[in-house]
């Protein structure tokens, strides 16, 4: 998750601007992230499906 430098509002990782004042200047939380062994995208740990292709993780 990223954070909107303008409203601090919490936003995916992959939005280009902010879904709530459309800012595009955000800062990155530092999360623990896991790779989905499907097709290698970052997923949050603790998440049960890969958000990119739903295979479980």
């Amino acid at each position: 998750m990223k954070s909107c430098m303008k409203c601090y509002a919490e936003n995916d990782e992959h939005q280009a601007i902010c879904r709530e004042c459309g800012s595009k200047e955000f800062t990155t939380k530092k999360e623990s992230l896991v790779p989905c062994p499907h097709c290698g995208e970052d997923n949050q740990s603790g998440d049960k499906e890969c958000y990119s292709c739903h295979h479980s993780l």
